[in-house]
């Protein structure tokens, strides 16, 4: 009997295999855009749960300081006096503001006259004394998880600091990460209107500080350090930083917001930098204008053309996560940001238009409606 040979395939063959390849792709095409979805709903729960805790040390340092709130006003403005201290060496003589903060010191003390956020956690989470240490771990450890960018070199907008190299060998090494929050001037400053009493409240700052001997900053200075743009809307007349000052709908009221600086336009492109100078001007890394303001650097409509500001301050979709002054949070979408005023500054606050978005001038004028007086923020 003739008997045939049977062959036995071992593999697929190029069309099983093809079809194999087109269905893995068709299930990672599917579930990608789910992963991915649910990996920035996480980014986006950490980061509301960070903005929560340095809120919480926002209320706990106001419980500790009768009412006060820290803010570039409060906690940095002392720093702006010349004092008697240690000059190197063990030797004491007179020493700036800038020498009071870089270099190494103390656990809570502010990386800049700007830090707002270090008073409120330096202590509880044992930050380092090395000023540019603790910068990088402020964002290393505080950053938003979707604040992924690194800057691309320091800046300093005046003196050369002294402890420069200390940032030069981090950003050698593991690099800065860019900063995730910013508190709005509104709340962070006070205006320039009143100008003669409200210069004269921020000396006062300044000579509560034991072994003060005197102001080295001219009248132009400090208000450029401490006090809101020209253009800004104006705070109530006397306003100080206290938690009964921000108004009469505090749980509507921005304490801080995501949002990043410096993303500055130079002829050969855009650099991101950061101001490393212990007295900045008048934002430096921690403080920012508000949304309504065409200039706004993190989070302005027309700041930079193509509005790439907005990539590294609006992290989740088109919304912005912020901390409410009654300790709560949630988010407000960029264009809501750029019509809305009320939640950037205290109530009662007099309403400029200035150079802000259209939308916001608009808003302002029906809130407003046949009221007698200028338009003010609610």
């Amino acid at each position: 009997m003739n008997t045939s040979e049977r062959t036995h395939r071992n593999g697929f063959t190029l069309i099983e295999l093809l079809v194999v390849i087109a269905i893995i792709a068709l299930l990672i095409g599917i579930l990608l855009p789910a992963l991915g979805s649910a990996r920035e709903s996480a980014r986006d729960l950490v980061c509301k749960t960070t903005m929560r805790g340095i809120n919480q040390g926002q209320h706990i340092y106001a419980a500790d300081f009768k009412d006060y709130f820290s803010s570039p006003v409060n906690v940095g403005t002392p720093y702006l006096g010349r004092a008697i201290g240690d000059t190197g060496g063990g030797q004491n003589g007179v020493i700036g503001g800038a020498q009071r903060i870089e270099g190494n010191h103390e656990s809570g003390t502010p990386v800049s006259t700007q830090d707002w956020m270090t008073p409120l956690v330096g202590d509880s989470m044992n930050l380092p004394g090395n000023r540019a240490e603790k910068h990088a771990q402020l964002w290393d450890i505080l950053g938003c998880p979707s604040a992924r960018d690194y800057v691309d070199e320091p800046y300093s907008n005046g003196p050369t600091p002294s402890d420069v190299d200390d940032f030069e060998r981090i950003f050698a090494g593991r690099g800065y990460r860019q900063s995730s929050y910013l508190m709005p001037s509104g709340f962070a400053h006070i205006s320039r209107d009143n100008l003669s009493s409200n210069l004269t409240y921020l000396r006062s700052l300044i000579d509560q500080v034991g072994g003060i001997v005197q102001l080295p900053y001219s009248d132009d200075a400090l208000s450029t350090m401490m006090m809101s743009h020209s253009n800004a809307p104006r705070q109530p007349s006397g306003f100080r930083h206290r938690m009964d000052r921000i108004g009469t709908q505090v749980s509507s009221k921005v304490a801080f917001a995501e949002g990043t600086r410096y993303l500055d336009e130079r002829a050969g492109g855009v650099v991101f930098d950061f101001d490393i100078a212990a007295v900045p001007g008048r934002y430096g890394s921690f403080t920012e204008s508000t949304p309504t303001f065409l200039g706004s650097v993190a989070w302005g409509k027309e700041y930079i053309a193509g509005q790439e500001n907005l990539l590294l301050s609006v992290r989740h979709g088109q919304n912005l996560n912020v901390a409410r002054w009654d300790g709560s949070g949630d988010a407000i979408s960029i264009q809501n940001a750029w019509a809305d005023p009320n939640p950037w500054h205290p109530s009662g606050t007099t309403w400029v238009d200035g150079q802000n978005t259209q939308e916001s001038i608009d808003f302002m004028e029906a809130q407003h409606g046949d009221r007698p007086g200028d338009p003010k923020i609610w």
